[in-house]
């Protein structure tokens, strides 16, 4: 592979291209979506590690788009967070109710 500028632009393009689509179904809570992309943004950032030592303003430009992946990650993150506490507190209801219904019968309900 030929280790230029437009090249580099162009997988990061594809990294935040696959980034973007894992922060749209993450706020969509389309999880294992978000799962499945990841897989293949995985591999696509690992293909530019090579262009660290390629062409002058290569450096930069990685710099640039693994920056912005940080920042939609942050996101996501934080989505998933929420999503999380939301689920937490759903179970402690339904268990909260669980609990209510076996105290009702044990008490000839």
């Amino acid at each position: 592979m030929t280790l230029t500028l437009s090249t580099v632009k162009s997988h990061c393009r594809e990294v935040l291209a696959l980034s973007q689509r894992m922060l749209d179904d993450a706020r969509r809570g389309a999880w294992v979506e978000v799962a499945a992309s990841e897989a293949a943004r995985r591999i696509r950032l690992e293909t530019l590690f090579p262009f660290v030592a390629g062409p002058t303003g290569a450096p930069a430009i990685l710099a640039d788009c693994i920056h912005q992946v940080l920042t939609i990650d942050r996101e996501m993150l934080s989505l998933g967070q929420t999503q999380r506490t939301e689920l937490n507190q759903a179970l402690a209801t339904l268990n909260r109710g669980e609990r209510a219904r076996a105290a009702y019968q044990a008490n000839g309900g």
